[in-house]
């Protein structure tokens, strides 16, 4: 037998206070998922701890003037960089009026899906979804 590492707990069954306190079904549902062998905290926490990818996330933006009533429609892969850039000026669908506020923005993993669901918001029926359901007033 190995030895046990340091602040680690061993996780051991008794056989006899098992038979004490379970029923049967229970012992048998222990038996096949517990092993022979003791487990340790730091030894589990190894084989479920994984390194998690960071994707590119693709955002479709609906921004909204209140005073002219207007609406713009974006699509981008840094949301924070492009509204503040509508804001700034930079942009020049946006610029002759700077008083846009982002109403929603829409996160998708796949670029793809991120430019048809604006082309879907810039149609005829996407106009009316969006009217209907985003810019409430």
């Amino acid at each position: 037998m190995g030895s046990i590492p340091i602040g680690a707990t061993a996780l051991r069954s008794s056989s006899l206070t098992l038979r004490r306190t379970t029923s049967s079904k229970l012992r048998s549902v222990l038996r096949r998922t517990t092993s022979s062998k003791p487990t340790y905290f730091s030894q589990s926490l190894r084989k479920t701890t994984r390194q998690v990818k960071i994707r590119t996330m693709y955002y479709t933006y609906v921004l909204f003037n209140p005073i002219t009533c207007r609406y713009y429609i974006g699509y981008t892969s840094d949301l924070k960089k492009r509204i503040h850039k509508h804001i700034s000026g930079k942009v020049k669908s946006t610029k002759s009026n700077l008083n846009y506020e982002l109403v929603c923005y829409f996160a998708f993993k796949h670029k793809d899906l991120a430019l048809d669901f604006e082309r879907y918001l810039k149609s005829g029926s996407g106009v009316a979804f969006m009217k209907k359901h985003l810019l409430k007033q």
